[in-house]
């Protein structure tokens, strides 16, 4: 039995298949070594508000994602909205190429060290 080899990608910024190079390469080649494609989009806390995920009454481990000097919202609601969007998109299109996208929230390293112990 040949054992598995994960690929866990971190998406960032690049949030369609068609424009992401190393995506697309990886959903729709098998050459590439790897035997799962683990694709994480992460909301951080210290750009995006996540209260607004959380159960009634509990409250965020995480500070307000505000700036130090004016305590403005580091993400308005409309650029959240349309990263909100843009996330499901990806991960729509990432299950038509039966691939899939894991959502979590936190600190980048944490959730990434999380994921890696998981496995």
């Amino acid at each position: 039995m040949s054992k598995s080899k994960v690929l866990v990608y971190l998406v960032r910024r690049d949030l369609r298949v068609a424009d992401n190079p190393i995506l697309h390469h990886l959903t729709t080649s098998s050459d590439h070594g790897y035997t799962h494609l683990l694709p994480i989009y992460i909301f951080d806390p210290r750009q995006i508000e996540i209260s607004g995920f959380l159960k009634h009454g509990e409250a965020s481990p995480y500070p307000e994602a505000r700036s130090a000097v004016g305590g403005y919202w580091r993400t308005g609601p409309h650029r959240v909205k349309f990263i909100a969007q843009s996330v499901w998109d990806l991960k729509q299109s990432l299950e038509q190429l039966n691939s899939g996208l894991l959502l979590r929230f936190g600190h980048p390293v944490d959730v990434v060290k999380q994921v890696i112990q998981a496995l």
